[in-house]
């Protein structure tokens, strides 16, 4: 099951050292939400998580994948992050 957050996060892909990151700030607001989508996702209850881009028709899509590896796929419209279940563990903390 997949599942649609009715909020609005802004999210920037930046670029440290060499290594692409993709920056989201959740604000006090959408803290819940944002909390509660993770946790659903690692709990393996749901298989991803869909939001908006702030200030932009992209949507957001956050997936639980196999193995180690976290993944960003981007297109004009849609950026996909595949976060393995360490880090799912670890943004749970």
């Amino acid at each position: 099951m997949r599942k649609f957050a009715d909020i609005s996060i802004p999210v920037e892909e930046v670029v440290v050292e060499g290594q692409p990151l993709l920056r989201v700030h959740v604000t006090p607001v959408n803290l819940k939400d944002w909390c509660l989508c993770l946790q659903l996702l690692q709990d393996g209850l749901i298989e991803a998580f869909t939001f908006r881009q702030a200030a932009s028709s992209k949507r957001i899509e956050v997936a639980r994948g196999e193995g180690n590896r976290c993944d960003v796929k981007s297109d004009e419209d849609h950026l996909t992050l595949t976060l393995s279940a360490h880090s799912l563990d670890f943004a749970s903390l």
